[in-house]
């Protein structure tokens, strides 16, 4: 298994195999060590991982999951959401 995520590494790990899982799609880990959440990407998504109960974007507290096209696109999101099977069936219909 590969390691993924920096900040919540155990936590980010279940989420890279559910969404690897239930999408058969190829995912990297996208995190870096000055982001505060952990974060996975490909070509046409990138996924944002919880990090926190609070939800300050401006502290880079997230309580949900942020699936964009871009890294750390926050501002305009395909979906935020916190559960992730609504990520998996997001990417599934719209790949």
């Amino acid at each position: 298994m590969t390691k993924i995520g920096i900040h919540t590494p155990k936590k980010s790990e279940e989420y890279f195999y559910t969404i690897i899982g239930g999408t058969n799609l190829n995912f990297e880990d996208t995190s870096w060590k000055n982001d505060l959440c952990d974060s996975i990407g490909n070509k046409k998504y990138y996924i944002m991982f919880p990090n926190s109960n609070n939800d300050n974007p401006g502290n880079e507290e997230f309580n949900k999951f942020i699936l964009s096209s871009e890294y750390g696109e926050i501002q305009n999101p395909y979906l935020v959401t916190k559960n992730i099977l609504e990520i998996i069936k997001y990417i599934n219909k719209n790949n």
